[in-house]
């Protein structure tokens, strides 16, 4: 279940392990992580000189937690929804909605999707566009981002040696006209990390789940 506490700052907790949410925005955009260890080991974070929005309100209703990101200084207002999917002892699948617009006129507003870690291995590659499974392993955890078909042909890959970099919202936004990216990500503490077999059978459940109307 989520536990709130100030303003953007909320943990789920399940099983053995609780895994903490920073969705503050502003210059660390939003940060998900294991409690207690790296709190950014995944973050949605500006690009360039463009500036992130600081969030304004959240609520829980059910398993989602909302988070609402308006429009200030930036180029762009976010509507966020984080779901867990699957969540044990050591292994956290989230869903995450964001929901971009903009009031401006010719913006090309983009959000990155940043995890630490080496390998950039992926479980399946795309001709246009990116992967639709990345996956990026340190000596504390691994990560990995699922792309469904709406997503994977507008990211583009900004990957190094140690991170996995995804540039979410490729595509011209005209304004008043909202995107939606819904990437699943999965964390896991195992030794044993997660196997392709289990990547893949998590992304045909992410395709066979059809896109939210609303935040």
């Amino acid at each position: 279940m989520w536990k709130t506490g100030e303003l953007g700052v909320a943990t789920w907790a399940d099983a053995d392990a609780t895994w903490r949410l920073n969705a503050t925005g502003g210059p660390q955009g939003i940060q998900l992580g294991l409690d207690g260890t790296n709190p950014s080991r995944v973050q949605f974070c500006s690009v360039g000189e463009d500036l992130f929005p600081q969030v304004a309100e959240q609520f829980v209703r059910g398993d989602e937690l909302h988070v609402s990101f308006p429009q200030q200084e930036g180029s762009y207002s976010i509507e966020a929804v984080f779901k867990p999917i699957v969540s044990d002892v050591n292994r956290l699948v989230i869903e995450v909605i964001l929901s971009l617009e903009t009031r401006l006129l010719d913006t090309h507003p983009t959000v990155d999707l940043v995890a630490q870690g080496s390998g950039n291995a992926s479980a399946a590659s795309a001709s246009v566009g990116c992967d639709p499974i990345s996956q990026v392993t340190d000596d504390v955890m691994s990560v990995a981002v699922l792309l469904g078909p709406h997503d994977a042909p507008f990211t583009a890959k900004h990957s190094s040696d140690n991170q996995l970099r995804l540039r979410l919202f490729g595509e011209f936004l005209e304004k008043g006209v909202i995107r939606k990216a819904r990437p699943w990500i999965v964390l896991s503490t195992s030794d044993a990390g997660v196997t392709s077999e289990a990547l893949k059978d998590a992304y045909a459940k992410l395709c066979a789940s059809p896109l939210p109307l609303t935040p």
